[in-house]
């Protein structure tokens, strides 16, 4: 008993234990794809999630009292290598992360928007501009919940592939965001998978922090 103990401990020392899915929404592993809307796409309010949330986080704040330092970023929009925007369609706390075309997601307004928690140890959370949660690793896919520094499924590493995108593994799963390259329909299929090695196709996995996409005015008018 005392060396699995002590094998446990090493591997939480080391910051390779997993952390093992817990379906404490009760919505089960994969994620539900978003309402359908023809077109004129716009946020829905969402399942209410509320009272699975409270017993499984309580009261707890942005960020807990005592936790390590941060930076917190401007407004950033997060791109897939195939041109669909992290966003949430819901903001419903508790509800699936998808992505959509720049175009498609007008509509949603700051919720395709979003600022990079940066702890000391480089590892990074997103906090969403709508809602005000950060994504989390939940299942097959990602979620937004209220933001916890201390939740291992809501911190994020980033590595720089080649060509300057980035690769994001969570930090609990061990695992990376991945939407496949065929978009089969208006939105984008947003997983959590393994993390490709060197030489592997990568594509899917690959991602682009720009500015944030918003709806601007021309800089020149002619009447």
């Amino acid at each position: 008993m005392r060396r699995k103990i002590f094998i446990f401990i090493a591997l939480l020392s080391f910051g390779i234990a997993e952390v093992q899915f817990e379906d404490y929404l009760g919505v089960g592993p994969n994620p539900t794809p978003p309402a359908n809307q023809d077109k004129n796409f716009s946020l829905v309010e969402g399942e209410d999630l509320s009272d699975k949330l409270k017993k499984k986080f309580g009261g707890t704040p942005l960020l807990r009292s005592g936790s390590p330092s941060f930076q917190l970023s401007d407004q950033v929009s997060l791109l897939s290598s195939t041109g669909g925007l992290l966003t949430l369609w819901s903001t419903r706390e508790g509800s699936w992360v998808w992505g959509y075309t720049p175009f498609d997601s007008l509509g949603f307004g700051d919720a395709r928007i979003w600022r990079i928690i940066t702890y000391n140890n480089g590892e990074v959370s997103f906090k969403n501009e709508a809602s005000g949660n950060c994504l989390a690793a939940y299942g097959n896919g990602v979620i937004h919940v209220r933001c916890d520094s201390n939740d291992s499924t809501q911190r994020w590493a980033l590595t720089f592939f080649t060509n300057q995108a980035i690769q994001i593994k969570n930090v609990g799963y061990n695992k990376c965001l991945q939407t496949p390259e065929i978009r089969h329909r208006v939105w984008y299929d947003i997983f959590l998978t393994n993390c490709v090695k060197a030489g592997e196709s990568n594509l899917d996995q690959q991602w682009y922090v720009i500015p944030p996409t918003k709806r601007t005015t021309p800089v020149f008018v002619f009447n």
